[in-house]
């Protein structure tokens, strides 16, 4: 759920004009993704009548926005580390009103384990899952044999498609490994065929506003055909429904 922070200010979509500094940046993977999507946004802004500074993450972020007199920071840094509550927490230490998450909730979501257990705590249904450590891969404890195949293993704290891997037999296991040079445990989850979609809410003072559903690739029709998957390629691939 997107909010201004700090309930100081209403959304950047209620003002004729702020200064906006839209931020980018994000680890190796997700740092072209989060560029794209942060000129796009500044680009739409401007076109709104903002003052809009498109800044890259880095060491003096905090100087920088507060060099330009930034009313509210528009994030678009993604990946573990900057988009993962690290750089909302200091945000908020500075005042520094900002779209997204706060920082717990960014925390939360930014990480499939931690999800899946507050999921699981307000019984909350998702597909059935378990959490597998390197040590036990290495040592061929499995704990997936329970739920059976296909599942897929996931590193908890990636995002655009990158640390995932569809298990269709026993066969495909050692691909598990893969998935390790990202996360430490991982996450496996039974899979389950179909669309991909993703509903955003923001919220504007007191209210709660839904945007339209944007699908991404059909995972039967358009997904890779050596593994089912959504591809890095494909998850920024999408359109509005």
């Amino acid at each position: 759920m997107s909010e201004i922070n700090g309930g100081k200010h209403a959304f950047i979509e209620e003002h004729n004009s702020m200064i906006v500094s839209v931020v980018y940046g994000g680890t190796p993977e997700e740092k072209g993704p989060s560029e794209k999507n942060a000129k796009d946004i500044a680009k739409a802004l401007e076109n709104r009548g903002h003052e809009v500074h498109l800044l890259q993450i880095g060491k003096d972020i905090i100087n920088a926005i507060l060099s330009v007199k930034t009313e509210v920071v528009y994030l678009c840094v993604q990946g573990k580390g900057y988009g993962d509550g690290t750089f909302q927490a200091m945000l908020e230490m500075q005042g520094i009103p900002f779209t997204g998450s706060h920082m717990r909730a960014a925390c939360l979501i930014n990480d499939k384990i931690l999800s899946k257990l507050v999921f699981d705590r307000y019984g909350i249904r998702t597909p059935k899952w378990d959490i597998l450590t390197k040590k036990q891969f290495e040592k061929g404890d499995y704990p997936y044999e329970d739920f059976g195949y296909p599942f897929v293993a996931k590193a908890p704290t990636q995002g655009g498609s990158f640390g995932i891997e569809l298990i269709r037999s026993r066969e495909d296991i050692p691909r598990i490994g893969s998935v390790f040079k990202y996360d430490d445990p991982i996450l496996l989850e039974k899979f389950i065929p179909g669309g991909f979609y993703t509903v955003g809410i923001y919220k504007s003072k007191k209210s709660l506003v839904s945007l339209p559903v944007v699908e991404g690739l059909d995972l039967d029709k358009k997904a890779n055909a050596d593994d089912g998957l959504i591809t890095f390629t494909g998850n920024y691939g999408i359109r509005e429904s």
